[in-house]
């Protein structure tokens, strides 16, 4: 399962949304991927186990932390504002303040 948030863009309502579309069309995590980052500059790709749904309020703390990873990534390496990050990380990992690794996941999909 997977739920796309963008930097910048989507609201924690949106973000419940997206979860929800992709548990009813039954998408693989990368058809999802390609479905909503494309048109976007930032996508992080975040799998959701089917059993959780995560609160509004972890919902807007995995958007948070996202976007504050990113933001400071593109800063440490001088990258403009149209590059496109995709990578995949675990909600639960989010939640669990295990930011190193999702880091080096969104270092890795950057080069």
């Amino acid at each position: 399962m997977a739920l796309s948030l963008a930097h910048r863009i989507g609201s924690s309502r949106e973000i419940g949304d997206i979860i929800r579309l992709g548990k009813r069309k039954k998408l693989s995590l990368i058809s999802f991927a390609r479905l909503l980052v494309p048109e976007k500059q930032w996508g992080v790709v975040v799998r959701v186990s089917t059993k959780t749904m995560p609160k509004a309020v972890e919902r807007n703390l995995i958007r948070r932390k996202i976007n504050a990873m990113i933001a400071q990534i593109a800063k440490e390496s001088g990258i403009p504002g149209g590059l496109r990050v995709v990578c995949t990380v675990l909600s639960k990992d989010i939640l669990k303040q295990k930011r190193a690794d999702i880091f080096e996941e969104i270092k890795i999909a950057i080069q």
